[in-house]
């Protein structure tokens, strides 16, 4: 055994493992509901490894980091504050991915997505006025309630087809969207 530096104290602690024991570099050791991280970099025998490790560290904190992408939707000209808004999340093929319920503020609604790979995406929602995660629809079929789909699109009688709602997402990205509303 080693002894190796509790990370937030500074002070020695004397169950940290050796690597000729054929232990992981890192272990974590569960010591009266404190965590220590011990690994062979912080042990007294091998302290110019610390400036070896490191910059590793930061290298593969970057790399993770650098996979990971948030969209930021808002959707604005909602009718009301009541309800709130549906809103299905998709990846390029249709599959859905998240489903959200959000409420509305000011007649606008924000929905935040983190830790996304950049690729391409779709969404669709609507406006649940009357809260009961069904669209309303008048006797003809069309929607009672607002919606709205990823990059505004609009069909003639008929939801636009999926390939138009289909976007790039390869950066931090705020799309906003103006909510439709069918009166008759």
């Amino acid at each position: 055994m080693h002894k190796c530096r509790d990370l937030k104290s500074g002070t020695l602690v004397k169950r940290c493992p050796s690597l000729t024991q054929g232990r992981h570099s890192l272990s974590l050791a569960l010591n009266e509901k404190m965590i220590f991280l011990c690994s062979f970099f912080w042990c007294r025998h091998w302290p110019g490894l610390r400036l070896f490790f490191i910059p590793i560290l930061f290298a593969l904190t970057y790399m993770t980091a650098q996979g990971q992408v948030t969209l930021r939707v808002v959707i604005q000209n909602l009718k009301n504050d009541t309800g709130n808004i549906l809103f299905e999340f998709m990846d390029g093929s249709g599959k859905q991915q998240k489903g959200f319920t959000e409420n509305i503020l000011n007649k606008e609604c924000v929905i935040t997505i983190g830790e996304l790979k950049p690729g391409k995406y779709s969404f669709r929602y609507f406006h649940d006025e009357n809260a009961n995660k069904k669209m309303e629809t008048y006797w003809i079929g069309a929607p009672k309630e607002g919606f709205g789909f990823s990059n505004n699109p609009m069909g003639r009688l008929m939801p636009p087809a999926f390939e138009d709602t289909v976007f790039d997402l390869k950066r931090d990205t705020t799309v906003v969207c103006k909510i439709h509303y069918i009166r008759f």
